[in-house]
């Protein structure tokens, strides 16, 4: 089973359905963004981390 960190952000003031985060891979510094609840299910969903993600990786 894999082990994921998800944090989400949300800004105060902004439509409360807007969301963004990122998922990384528990143990390596692997991470991918998305902007909406369906990214985030098609990150959880995918069994196996993708080599090059769709989005430039998030630095922090």
């Amino acid at each position: 089973m894999d082990s994921y960190v998800v944090r989400i952000y949300r800004r105060p003031g902004r439509k409360s359905r807007v969301m963004i985060g990122t998922v990384e891979v528990a143990g390596t510094e692997k991470k991918m963004v998305f902007s909406n609840i369906e990214e985030l299910g098609e990150i959880l969903r995918r069994r196996k981390y993708p080599e090059e993600p769709k989005r430039p990786p998030v630095s922090g």
